[in-house]
C-alpha cells in the first residue's frame, strides 16, 4: 500500500489534509466521483466526507461533464473504461481510496459545464 502511495503522489505536491466533513445537510456538492464504483455519483442532497482536487486545466482538452455525457459517467466503471479521463483525476481517485475516502471532488467532472447551474456553482466554489 505504501509503494501505491508513493506511485500516486510521485511528481505531485502533496496536500494539507482538511477535514470538510458537513457540519450540517447542504446540497453543495450535488454531483461527487465514487472512486470505488469509478463513476459520477449524484446524492440527491446527503452530506458525505469527500476529498477535493483543485488543478489547472491547461490548454489541453480535457474530459468534462456536459448535458450529453452526465448519464453515461454514472455508468459503474464509466471513469475507468475512458482513455479521455486525465491523469491527474486517474491519480487522485486512487490516492482518494489509499486515503480510506470513497467520495472526490473535481470542478471538470463534478459540474455539468453546459449546465443551466454552472454560475450558481462558480458563486459557491468557496463550500467545496
Amino acid at each position: 500500500m505504501e509503494n501505491d502511495r508513493d506511485e500516486v503522489v510521485q511528481g505531485y505536491r502533496l496536500p494539507e489534509i482538511i477535514d470538510h466533513t458537513p457540519k450540517q445537510k447542504q446540497r453543495f456538492p450535488p454531483i461527487l466521483i465514487d472512486t470505488k464504483a469509478e463513476k459520477l455519483f449524484t446524492d440527491a442532497g446527503i452530506a458525505r466526507r469527500y476529498v477535493a482536487l483543485s488543478y489547472v486545466w491547461g490548454n489541453v482538452k480535457t474530459l468534462k461533464t456536459s448535458k450529453l455525457n452526465f448519464r453515461e459517467l454514472q455508468e459503474p466503471g464509466s471513469l475507468s473504461l475512458r482513455s479521455d479521463v486525465p491523469r491527474v483525476i486517474k491519480d487522485a481517485m486512487k490516492f482518494t481510496r489509499l486515503l480510506g475516502e470513497t467520495y472526490l471532488w473535481v470542478d471538470a467532472l463534478c459540474i455539468i459545464q453546459d449546465g443551466d447551474g454552472l454560475q450558481g456553482y462558480l458563486y459557491q466554489m468557496h463550500m467545496v
